[in-house]
């Protein structure tokens, strides 16, 4: 009897076990073809938004919701309604998502965060700050909140995160690079060293004129003074810098040497020459190590003034106190060319050989004479090649083609400088030189209409004068003589503005008077032409062109 019981007993586990087998496999299928199943959703709506079906790409994330069973698919899914949210513009299928999300897990704090992201980018304050409303336990969350704060303009509430004695752990919290966050912040919390951190913000963004707004704001308050000086110098705003600099000198004592340097370049610039030289005096009496620059600029000063003997002595003293500088041995080495003593000026140079490719590019040009036209042209391409996407190298090399006629040479240039700096010349798109060059070869080669395709590709990226000066003298080859007019008032205003280059400014008045002879626009001719010779006495085009239209006159 036992021996029977005990037969059941066993085939009874045996049974038992065979059954938990059985449903653990079937278990074990069906949550593999779920997994299976939500995988396969997630690729189709990676797929909708690779191929910009948002709408469909929505439905798909809003779906496997429902088929999502841990909270590594939550995340899976509400990375991509993140994803999906930078795309759209219509967010309501994607706020259900981030919503269902959010409350089916509202105490996970990653899912929490993405949802409340998601809101921000649609501009929804209020359910971001819902989300969020309860105590934030990490800086990302509590930078989001912030944020929303700031975006509704809740003071008081911006103000509890607000620690006086920690400004920049607030800034922190501003999760944003915009400055005008920033200054907003700044306002509210009535708190200056906000402000100045705004104003270098704005500053490292190369928004020099809202930076120097607010520095000026508070010039009289010793914190803003000292970035004033640079930030002013930097955006051409040298009366400010000036300003700012007396102003500390005059409290602070006079022993900051590098002050002095810029108070001396900017007295250099209103042609102040005897003060300037005091003041890179000053700087090198407080510090001989400061900088390179006041044993230059003084240098330069006594070069102009024909005081080549005390120019020489301090470009010595500047390469005894900086023997590894380059900019003061380039120096140095055209101080000699300027004398024609390239023998001199190549041995200053040559013990720097493979330094710089300033350096290099000079002793090429030094030796040229030595060499074969074909050799110095080779050890041109050599140098461009040993320095690949260097604009300054690739614009030399193109310029001495240019003047050699030499289009192939060229173009092959400029189609090896797009391949170094990017695959299809992506990158150098957005120099405008080099559709510029584009367009002299096609002129050069008599193909007009492409010439102004790459002029206007240039023209794209900035206006630039010389560009459409020679737009405009293709418009005058193809008879398009008020395309022509157009792009030399243009350009002569660009130039103007700049206050720059005069011989320039002459020709392209010269020119501009030569177009208003083509138009039958006399009168306007005399104005032009009259105008470039007082510009430029030495401009022989201008005598031409008068006696063209004192003929035409008669």
């Amino acid at each position: 009897m036992k021996r029977i019981y005990k037969a059941l007993l066993l085939l009874m586990i045996i049974l038992i076990l065979s059954l938990f087998m059985t449903l653990s496999a079937i278990l074990f299928i069906r949550n593999l073809n779920r997994e299976q199943y939500f995988t396969d959703l997630l690729k189709q709506a990676d797929t909708s938004l690779n191929t910009h079906n948002y709408p469909k790409a929505s439905t798909l994330l809003k779906l496997s919701l429902t088929h999502a069973a841990s909270k590594k698919q939550y995340l899976r899914i509400l990375k991509r309604a993140f994803l999906l949210a930078e795309k759209m513009n219509d967010m309501t299928v994607l706020k259900e998502i981030a919503l269902h999300a959010a409350l089916e897990k509202n105490r996970d704090e990653e899912l929490v965060f993405i949802a409340a992201r998601v809101y921000m980018k649609a501009g929804d304050t209020g359910k971001t700050l819902e989300l969020l409303e309860k105590p934030a336990k990490t800086e990302r969350l509590l930078s989001l909140k912030v944020e929303a704060l700031l975006q509704r303009g809740e003071t008081e509430a911006l103000v509890s995160y607000y620690t006086p004695s920690q400004p920049f752990r607030f800034l922190h919290l501003l999760s944003t690079d915009d400055p005008l966050f920033y200054e907003d912040a700044a306002h509210i919390l009535k708190d200056k060293r906000l402000f100045l951190d705004t104003s270098l913000l704005y500053a490292l963004k190369r928004n020099n004129k809202e930076a120097l707004r607010i520095i000026s704001s508070y010039e009289e308050d010793p914190l803003f003074q000292a970035p004033g000086v640079f930030i002013a110098y930097d955006a051409g705003e040298y009366k400010k810098a000036r300003q700012f600099i007396t102003i500390i000198l005059s409290k602070n004592g006079a022993d900051n040497a590098l002050l002095y340097c810029l108070y001396g370049d900017i007295e250099m610039h209103y042609s102040e020459y005897d003060k300037a030289v005091s003041l890179f005096n000053k700087a090198i009496t407080y510090n001989p190590l400061v900088s390179e620059t006041p044993y230059l600029n003084i240098s330069y000063i006594y070069q102009q003034r024909g005081d080549l003997q005390s120019a020489l002595e301090w470009l010595k003293k500047g390469s005894r106190n900086f023997p590894q500088n380059k900019n003061i041995v380039l120096e140095a080495s055209r101080f000699f060319i300027g004398l024609n003593d390239r023998e001199t000026a190549f041995s200053i140079i040559y013990p720097y050989k493979g330094r710089d490719y300033m350096i290099d590019l000079l002793l090429l040009y030094l030796n040229q004479e030595n060499m074969h036209p074909s050799r110095y042209r080779t050890g041109l391409w050599d140098l461009f090649n040993a320095h690949p996407g260097n604009e300054f190298l690739c614009q030399f090399l193109v310029l001495y083609l240019l003047g050699r006629e030499d289009i192939n040479g060229v173009e092959s240039a400029l189609t090896l400088f797009d391949i170094q700096r990017g695959i299809g010349g992506k990158k150098s798109e957005y120099l405008s030189w080099v559709p510029y060059y584009k367009g002299i070869c096609k002129v050069l080669s008599g193909d007009y209409q492409k010439s102004l395709d790459f002029f206007a590709s240039s023209l794209a990226i900035e206006d630039n004068p010389y560009v459409l000066f020679h737009r405009a003298l293709v418009h005058i080859e193809s008879g398009n003589r008020k395309a022509a007019r157009d792009d030399l008032f243009t350009s002569k205003e660009i130039i103007m503005e700049e206050g720059k280059n005069k011989r320039f400014l002459s020709l392209v008045t010269a020119t501009l008077g030569k177009v208003f002879i083509l138009l039958g626009e006399y009168d306007k001719a005399w104005d032009q032409l009259t105008l470039a010779g007082e510009i430029d006495p030495e401009n022989y085009q201008v005598l031409t062109l008068v006696k063209e239209l004192e003929e035409l006159q008669q």
